[in-house]
């Protein structure tokens, strides 16, 4: 890391979480793997640091996932026992997909996603209404990412039993607006405007951002129409 005077770039380099006694501070250069901005904390009970070199990264880092999972056990210590059995197996029934598809294995990520679907899509649809009464986060909704993923590969593969198959498994509404980005992406590559227009304008109102479609070369068919563009840009 660059060595920086931190008051001088507060605005930049981080903020106080005011209900407690630590700082957040990221790098704009580093990403997770969301692809939001990497943050790591420190105690500043000491006061604000004023290099770099006053705050050991890796140490903090560690405590903090520490902390994370340590709460993360006493909230589950709460759940009922076949509700933290169901959590366990939809995890990692979505991490499983979504290793296949990170692999390009489409054939077995197919088959693995209907096998699933047939042996757990009540625990499925069990697991995303609890999640959404106890308000979980997108990063801890395992079913709404495994229907994201399931539409990535409708739409790496033209399959239209994949694109059914996903909007078939879970009931209500669906926060996740991958859910709808990589919706709008099939329809683009199966070249269905209409349904296209109406995804993308549900993935932005669950906030996706608008240049992730200009990024994205599935809808480098649609980036010169003017419908498309008044829909990303709304």
């Amino acid at each position: 890391m660059q060595e920086k005077n931190w008051p001088a770039h507060a605005s930049d380099v981080y903020s106080p979480l005011t209900e407690s006694n630590n700082w957040w501070i990221y790098s704009p250069e580093e990403k997770n793997s969301l692809g939001e901005k990497q943050l790591y904390f420190f105690d500043h009970s000491l006061g604000v640091p004023e290099t770099s070199g006053d705050i050991n990264i890796g140490a903090l880092f560690l405590n903090r996932l520490k902390n994370i999972f340590e709460e993360e056990d006493i909230n589950r210590q709460n759940e009922p026992l076949i509700t933290r059995i169901v959590t366990d197996v939809i995890a990692e029934t979505y991490q499983q997909l979504d290793h296949f598809l990170t692999s390009s294995k489409y054939t077995e990520a197919k088959s693995f996603a209907i096998t699933k679907i047939t042996e757990l899509k009540n625990d499925f649809r069990t697991r995303h209404e609890a999640d959404k009464i106890n308000g979980v986060s997108l990063e801890k909704n395992f079913p709404e990412r495994f229907v994201a993923d399931l539409l990535a590969l409708a739409a790496n593969t033209k399959d239209v039993e994949c694109f059914q198959m996903a909007f078939g498994l879970l009931e209500g509404d669906l926060k996740n607006p991958r859910i709808h980005f990589n919706a709008a992406c099939y329809h683009a590559l199966t070249n269905n405007k209409e349904s296209l227009l109406k995804s993308v304008r549900l993935a932005r109102a669950l906030g996706q951002p608008s240049s992730s479609f200009r990024m994205e070369r599935d809808f480098k068919e649609f980036r010169r129409d003017p419908d498309f563009e008044k829909a990303i840009s709304s």
